[in-house]
């Protein structure tokens, strides 16, 4: 029901009327509000032809009212979230946990150490300062609302169906899409629905969680597995495809006590893509289009343009920023030149998060920002030895697959959804293990899954 009004709300209301129904929302359920954002709702759209199709405003519901305004709207709207979470909910206790501690702490420093090296050095306004550090800030206030989600057992339960429901949603998306023809032209084919990254990651991580999820239903399970699938090939995102494929070769088997119902969970999640790629041959022709491209410009063998384009750009911002190392260029400093990835009036901008971090705010931002990746995955990898329900293995991915995809795409420096996206599914699995009375419990928050959960 939740997740249905959620989206009923985001297709029915314009701007104004949508924005006032998302701050009542934000009040009313602070939690579920950030996750319907967090899921539903793009921030990055495609610059190609998908902008001109009509169908194309089913893909951006809801990305002008959160994206809108510098800061976002997004930012107040999560600050809010998270207020709202510490003053009405007695169970989130961030200082119980020494992860929650260390967390905080180090994306509050990566905060502090942007405004402060942005403001004294660059002379930036503090309007502008405070721009460039509140990606981080939006991390930690994920992180708040992730912890309460964990640890109420009815925002457990509903958060499970809006995840459901924003595959669900997505999926039916693509189909609209690509049947009528709207898709974004990639390879001479109309194919690309979904731009952004995030979402991308997102059901990767879903459909890996699918292969893991043994106590779903069947009628649950391979659905979201395949409509996962399917939204993940249709960003053609090659960067979280192999993130994807990396973490799951390695999570499954560490996963799954049961090496028979490992090895059938990836054989019918393959089976799954192949009968997509059967069913739409011109993803298949794509798809294989852009994996060889991108696999004979890394080997040598070949040259695809915006691979190629992206390996040089790092190449050049490497030099750049070993020349610069110790307090960056600046928030605002100009494109770098010699770069085939640029646009005019652009300010500097890489394809790499690690990159993008140290020519901005130099070694402290990038030692910081290690730091935390470091927590990021020794906490997933921690939480995997755990029974984890379905988000919590969702989130356990995710934080796995991100420090991969921050190699080819700037994700928390430059956008807003992955902040969010990131400290959600840390807060998530802090509450799992190490926050509240449901702390360690082998299914935490008590959340009533029964209907999803296949009976013995």
């Amino acid at each position: 029901m939740i997740a249905g009004l959620s989206g009923a709300l985001m297709v029915i209301f314009p701007a104004l009327g949508g924005a006032i129904v998302a701050i009542v929302f934000v009040f009313w359920l602070p939690e579920l509000s950030l996750i319907v954002a967090v899921l539903f709702v793009e921030e990055q759209l495609s610059s190609g032809a998908l902008r001109d199709e009509k169908v194309h405003f089913v893909v951006k519901l809801g990305t002008d009212i959160l994206y809108g305004g510098s800061p976002p709207r997004v930012f107040l709207f999560i600050l809010i979230a998270a207020v709202v979470v510490l003053v009405r909910r007695t169970n989130v206790r961030l200082w119980d946990s020494p992860q929650a501690r260390l967390s905080i702490t180090i994306l509050g420093s990566l905060a502090a150490w942007t405004f402060i090296n942005e403001y004294l050095l660059f002379g930036l306004t503090l309007k502008q300062s405070f721009t460039a550090a509140v990606s981080w800030v939006v991390a930690i206030a994920a992180l708040v609302i992730g912890i309460s989600v964990s640890n109420r057992p009815r925002t457990s339960q509903h958060a499970i169906k809006v995840g459901f429901g924003a595959v669900v949603g997505k999926f039916l998306v693509a189909v609209v899409v690509v049947a009528l023809g709207a898709g974004q032209p990639l390879a001479g084919k109309k194919v690309l629905v979904f731009y952004d990254t995030a979402l991308a990651s997102f059901a990767a991580a879903v459909a890996v969680a699918m292969a893991y999820a043994r106590d779903l239903r069947p009628a649950i399970r391979w659905p979201v597995g395949a409509m996962s699938l399917i939204i993940t090939l249709l960003s053609f995102r090659r960067g979280v495809w192999i993130a994807a494929l990396i973490i799951a070769s390695i999570v499954i088997p560490i996963a799954q006590r049961n090496v028979r119902i490992a090895v059938k969970s990836v054989v019918s999640l393959v089976a799954v893509i192949f009968l997509l790629l059967v069913v739409v041959p011109s993803i298949a022709d794509v798809a294989m289009d852009r994996f060889i491209e991108g696999l004979g410009t890394v080997t040598g063998n070949t040259e695809e343009s915006s691979a190629a384009g992206h390996l040089s750009d790092l190449a050049v911002a490497y030099d750049v920023a070993r020349a610069s190392p110790l307090n960056g260029l600046g928030y605002r400093h100009p494109q770098l030149a010699g770069l085939v990835v640029s646009k005019p009036g652009q300010t500097i901008y890489v394809h790499s998060d690690y990159l993008e971090v140290w020519l901005r705010e130099g070694i402290v931002g990038l030692a910081l920002l290690l730091f935390f990746v470091a927590i990021l995955t020794r906490f997933a990898f921690r939480a995997l030895r755990e029974e984890l329900t379905v988000p919590e293995f969702s989130a356990a991915v995710l934080l796995l697959v991100a420090p991969l995809v921050m190699i080819w795409f700037p994700i928390l420096s430059t956008t807003w959804r992955w902040p969010a996206m990131i400290g959600l599914a840390l807060g998530l699995l802090i509450g799992r293990l190490h926050v509240g009375p449901n702390a360690g419990l082998v299914r935490p928050g008590g959340a009533d899954v029964s209907m999803l959960v296949e009976k013995r």
